[in-house]
């Protein structure tokens, strides 16, 4: 009699956990739940300092409780530290930055760390049958995931060594070191990384006024009326799909706009919005927002955000912080300098 074959599915959100619990009863799921596009990256992410760092962090931005960060991280690294008693892992994910910025760190962790009688599968997709405007994997019904099944490859050795490499470009505290991956290195075997990472450079402020391309996005929006929440989410969700945005993360953005001396925009409502510590369950009706003349001479490149309001975030491995040179992005020539 044949033995049961052991599987653990690492897959990117709650929803498509449930989904699969109903597809593949018996198996495994981990939900891997740290953002990586958000938050201090260094090379070594289960090093002491990069945990103590990550978890200051998400408690001032995002509200989550240092302990909650520590045990959800624990619990994540117990499970891949115990991999080996699996025969058969298999990852899904997406196109999208969000997601590309785990698969990479996965496949980089199991390129040194991989028992080598466990067989590692990948399933990443950027479209689906039937479905226009294709978000990603959490947007499927179950029947439509149960499409998916078998549909994943073995990762292969070209894969985990650009992973790897992939890897080390994001978490350098140089963002050349990105430009340059791009332009020299053949990313077929992770086909949607170049367009993660483009995406990525991206986030870095404009050379025009300082603002990121989803701050812009963002700006501009506001300035056209669409002033409550959800619409607003909505439509950049839509229109900036390849950044992999969550409400949470996009409230902070918000929050950043309406920051510093000289705020972006302004709102009606709460002084802060919903965050990780049990105020979620706002009405997200309660807000409006609104434009201010400051933020209309930004939208129309006259002032310069960084310039007016100063800086200190982390995109990557890079930490933008006053009093240090910036990098700036521009967009007509597609590349970065410092300013």
């Amino acid at each position: 009699m044949m033995e049961t074959m052991t599987v653990l599915h690492i897959v990117n959100g709650d929803s498509v956990k449930h989904k699969l619990e109903a597809l593949a009863p018996g198996e495994n799921i981990l939900v891997w739940r740290e953002s990586l596009h958000e938050g201090p990256i260094l090379l070594d992410l289960a090093s002491k300092e990069a945990r103590k760092m990550r978890a200051a962090y998400f408690k001032e931005k995002m509200g989550l409780p240092e302990a909650k960060f520590f045990k959800h991280n624990g619990d994540q690294y117990k499970v891949l530290l115990e991999h080996e008693v699996y025969d058969k892992i298999i990852l899904w994910f997406e196109y999208d930055l969000f997601d590309q910025t785990m698969l990479i760190y996965l496949l980089d962790w199991f390129s040194k760390f991989k028992a080598p009688q466990t067989k590692l599968e990948l399933l990443c997709i950027g479209e689906f049958p039937g479905i226009e405007l294709f978000l990603g994997l959490g947007q499927l019904t179950t029947a439509q995931l149960a499409t998916l099944k078998d549909k994943w490859q073995e990762v292969t050795s070209e894969q985990l060594h650009l992973a790897s490499k992939a890897w080390q470009v994001y978490a350098s505290s140089d963002p050349l070191e990105i430009e340059r991956f791009i332009k020299d290195e053949n990313l077929s075997h992770l086909p949607f990384l170049q367009e993660a990472f483009t995406y990525h450079l991206e986030r870095f402020p404009s050379s025009h006024n300082g603002l990121s391309r989803l701050e812009q996005k963002t700006l501009q929006l506001v300035s056209e009326g669409v002033t409550q929440l959800i619409p607003l989410f909505q439509q950049i969700s839509k229109t900036e799909k390849n950044y992999g945005l969550g409400d949470m993360q996009f409230w902070r953005y918000l929050e950043r706009l309406k920051s510093g001396k000289h705020p972006l925009i302004s709102w009606k409502g709460p002084d802060s919005l919903p965050k990780m510590d049990g105020s979620a369950n706002k009405k997200l009706n309660k807000w409006k927002l609104e434009i201010t003349d400051i933020g209309k001479d930004v939208l129309a490149n006259k002032a310069d955000w960084i310039e007016l309001n100063g800086t200190d975030r982390w995109l990557g491995g890079v930490h933008m912080i006053q009093g240090g040179s910036i990098w700036r992005w521009d967009a007509s020539e597609g590349k970065l300098y410092l300013r």
